[in-house]
């Protein structure tokens, strides 16, 4: 998807020709006159670059920018004026963080020399966060070393997370420091003895109180880090409970920060849904009526039920039936499946209607058919999109799939989405064959 410019401007006629200008830059060029609108598209969409006059009626191009530094930080903001007094220039640098002050009427090779400045900024910027992700990211795994049972967890929770933030219209930077937090939530167990993590069995007091630090202690290596209040808080808070009884603080309600109960549903279904060393992990309908049992307890009530409506696929009255859901998206060939579309939380739920008919074709699939002596392949390469709820149902229909004969299937997909099935932990439920 090509990067995105946004101008803004009360004048519809400047509007028409930056577009025009700007079209050969190879990026998708947006126009706005409503500097509000511009301010709610900032937060809903990953913007490049900002292009706003400073003279407009409602708000100036100034409060804009000051604001859209909340929501969008990564987003390279340039102001236009026609009144360039030394002063608006030196507010707009100083103050509001503007990468470039252009004076009105603009010429267009210098419009189009500044914005091409200004991509580069920007995917200069990207680039630098994307190697402090990885960052991030290693050190989220590396913790995981020390417990093997919750490989993948911190990467589940991330995902999830991020999926209600986006249902609650949070924006683009916010939903990215939730997702940091996310893979980050519990660092601080790096001081817990591994014999105390890994225990079979219940832990003793002074065994739980020492897995009690982990929150203080991953937060204070998290401020040492210069990591945002976001992260911390999520690192911090995601223990407390909705109604005070959690820890380290003993936080109630909506004082608890919201990034930290998001997370708080999405580690608390995760941990529920997967095996540890004390417990096997619970079918996801068990663990979903778990999940609702807390709601005004350990969780918020709110995003628990914002969180189970959107996940309303998982315990579809097809799945009760069937035991376990299968999602299947075209029709079966004798020894190929192809599966399409958007494979994402969101995304799933829009292919329930395709279920039950796919379900009855998969119920005349027999060994026979199949031939066992013959090559079987699964192609994932037109997936959209894939996250933890795509990877748990792939994974329950390729089990499905071997026990009726498909022993070891070979999976096509591309490397991106290996790399997030390994990332996510799916190796072993997905690639149990080979993969191309």
């Amino acid at each position: 998807m090509s990067e995105i410019v946004l101008v803004v401007d009360d004048d519809e006629s400047i509007l028409e020709f930056a577009k025009h200008v700007l079209s050969g830059l190879g990026c998708q060029v947006v126009t706005l006159n409503d500097p509000v609108a511009a301010l709610d598209y900032l937060g809903r969409e990953e913007i490049a670059v900002l292009i706003t006059d400073n003279n407009m009626p409602v708000m100036r191009g100034l409060e804009l920018i000051e604001k859209a530094n909340t929501v969008a930080t990564e987003t390279v903001k340039i102001i236009m004026s026609a009144y360039a007094d030394l002063s608006v220039a030196l507010c707009a640098i100083n103050q509001c963080q503007v990468f470039k002050f252009v004076s009105k009427p603009w010429n267009p090779k210098e419009m189009i020399d500044t914005v091409n400045d200004a991509l580069q900024r920007y995917r200069t910027l990207q680039t630098l966060r994307r190697e402090n992700e990885d960052v991030l990211r290693s050190l989220a795994q590396t913790i995981e070393l020390k417990d093997p049972s919750t490989r993948g967890h911190c990467n589940r929770v991330a995902t999830v997370a991020v999926q209600i933030a986006k249902i609650l219209g949070l924006s683009i930077d916010m939903q990215r420091e939730i997702k940091y937090g996310g893979w980050l939530h519990d660092c601080g167990k790096i001081g817990v003895p591994e014999h105390v993590l890994n225990a079979n069995r219940k832990l003793e007091a002074d065994e739980y109180a020492i897995v009690k630090n982990h929150s203080a202690w991953g937060a204070d290596v998290a401020r040492k880090a210069n990591l945002s209040a976001v992260v911390v808080n999520v690192i911090l808070c995601h223990h407390e409970r909705y109604d005070g009884t959690g820890y380290p603080s003993g936080m109630c309600g909506e004082n608890i920060p919201i990034e930290a109960r998001i997370v708080s549903v999405a580690d608390v279904f995760d941990a529920l849904a997967t095996d540890r060393p004390y417990r096997k992990g619970l079918s996801l309908e068990e663990t979903l009526d778990l999940v609702i049992s807390m709601k005004g307890k350990e969780l918020d009530p709110f995003l628990v039920d914002l969180f189970v409506n959107c996940q309303a696929y998982l315990i579809d009255e097809t799945e009760r039936q069937c035991g376990e859901p299968i999602l299947i998206n075209e029709l079966y060939e004798v020894n190929r499946i192809s599966l399409r579309g958007d494979y994402s939380i969101t995304g799933v739920k829009e292919q329930i209607p395709l279920l039950a008919q796919h379900l009855a074709r998969a119920a005349e699939i027999t060994l026979e058919a199949l031939g066992r002596e013959r090559r079987h392949e699964i192609d994932l390469t037109e997936i959209e999109a894939l996250d933890t709820c795509g990877c748990q149902l792939l994974a329950t229909l390729l089990r499905n799939l071997r026990q009726q004969g498909m022993e070891a299937p070979v999976v096509k997909i591309s490397d991106s989405y290996r790399e997030r099935i390994h990332l996510l932990g799916f190796d072993a439920e997905i690639f149990a064959g080979e993969y191309a």
